[in-house]
């Protein structure tokens, strides 16, 4: 498995964005997401890490 490259918060966010996540609120640097369908843990994206990169 590939290792995943280092990204910034800002490249995450615009990532999880396009796979149907967003941001529903957001203090200081912590933001919270949550996907159309419910999900709010990143585990719920249900990326490979090939899909994510």
């Amino acid at each position: 498995m590939p290792k995943l490259p280092a990204l910034t918060g800002n490249e995450v966010i615009k990532v999880l964005e396009k796979v149907g996540f967003q941001v529903i609120r957001q203090k200081g640097s912590y933001v919270r997401m949550k996907h159309e369908d419910g999900g709010v843990v990143l585990r719920d994206a249900e990326l490979t890490p090939e899909e994510f990169i």
